[in-house]
């Protein structure tokens, strides 16, 4: 007859969750989805309207941010209370939706402002722009800002863990 004898790791893993400490909650950030854009920003309605900048930014900010923070997305940050609330403006959307980098290259800044209680602790400056990389003159418009918007994610998430006032991230820093 033979028996089951669990693996060591199986052992040392089941006693180290039955004795290891709880785990900490992770501190509450609001962040403003969608992203609004600035009443003087001079951006092509094509790309306002298919490449959907102001929710890839949020989604792509969420996904750096899984283990940092507990996102709550917010459309107004009215709902943020006492906890820290991250507002985010498009300022400028350089080039169009037409095709890749044969028309040109791509690029999106953006303005952050970081409260809590209220008060302003933390404000940024970032800007990023591409052609697209080895294939960008075959790749759509959308595309493109996609790698923006992504690495403009980055950005500020580093930003994030050491925020400070008028900061210049991505490419202006």
């Amino acid at each position: 007859m033979l028996r089951y004898a669990p693996s060591p790791v199986v052992v040392v893993s089941l006693l180290s969750l039955l004795f290891s400490p709880a785990l900490p909650a992770l501190e509450k950030l609001y962040v403003q989805d969608p992203v609004t854009f600035d009443q003087d920003a001079a951006v092509d309605p094509v790309v306002r309207d298919t490449c959907k900048l102001d929710t890839r930014l949020p989604y792509y900010l969420y996904i750096k941010l899984t283990n940092k923070f507990e996102v709550v997305p917010s459309k107004t940050l009215d709902d943020a209370g006492d906890a820290k609330a991250l507002t985010l403006v498009i300022q400028n959307v350089q080039g169009d939706a037409s095709g890749g980098a044969w028309f040109g290259r791509k690029g999106v800044t953006l303005r952050g402002t970081l409260r809590e209680n209220g008060k302003v602790i933390g404000s940024f400056n970032a800007r990023r722009r591409s052609t697209g990389g080895a294939l960008g003159p075959f790749k759509e418009g959308c595309e493109i800002f996609e790698r923006c918007v992504k690495e403009l994610a980055v950005d500020v998430a580093e930003w994030l863990e050491k925020p400070r006032m008028d900061a210049w991230l991505g490419e202006l820093d």
